[in-house]
């Protein structure tokens, strides 16, 4: 990342709040959700902000690039959508060695059976809110990676999240249109979830 510097904790408190949750929404793959992920949470980390990962993905592709696919932890993002987790986030750290502020939660195939529990449960929507809210990351950021589809775990970190991104590719006219309407329909889909989770949540 060219052009970066670091920032003062009083320069960083203007430019931006801390303890912001971000998701990256979209019901389309091949958009760059990951690679938009684990860049700005670099560019974050290379300014002096502290950024935990979340990787919601049983195909893992943020775990993957950024570099732990291999690497051995006490868990996933499967452990913390589990019933019985006590707050033991298992996190890693990305990148050792350049940069020591962001950290990772790895995503993978255990959160398949996830899936199929969050379906099961009726709070289900709102397990990783639950999480967050009882056993809060000290992050100035947290970064969620969603799959590409609309449920129910990216719903789980809409109702997480301060802050929603929903990246779109650029492309020829004809698949602008499709795309263009995509867009509209996962729009009215987030309006409505997060309509009715405000008003579960007043």
């Amino acid at each position: 990342m060219t052009g970066s510097r670091k920032y003062s904790n009083q320069e960083r408190e203007k430019i931006m709040p801390a303890n912001l949750t971000l998701s990256i929404e979209t019901n389309a793959g091949g958009v760059a959700k990951s690679t938009i992920s684990y860049n700005l949470a670099y560019e974050l980390g290379v300014r002096g902000y502290s950024v935990a990962l979340l990787d919601i993905d049983p195909n893992e592709s943020l775990t993957l690039f950024c570099g732990l696919g291999e690497f051995k932890t006490q868990g996933t993002m499967a452990n913390v959508y589990h019933p019985d987790f006590n707050g033991n986030w298992p996190l890693v750290t990305a990148w050792q060695g350049k940069i020591d502020k962001i950290q990772v939660c790895k995503g993978g195939k255990e959160l398949h059976e996830t899936i199929r529990e969050v379906s099961k449960d009726l709070r289900g929507t709102y397990t990783l809110a639950d999480r967050l809210s009882d056993y809060p990351l000290s992050h100035d950021f947290v970064i969620i990676d969603c799959p590409a589809t609309l449920e129910p775990l990216p719903l789980t970190a809409l109702a997480a999240s301060s802050h929603v991104l929903i990246p779109i590719q650029p492309s020829a006219t004809k698949v602008e249109d499709i795309q263009q309407e995509q867009l509209r329909d996962l729009l009215a889909v987030l309006e409505a979830k997060a309509k009715e989770i405000r008003k579960k949540l007043d």
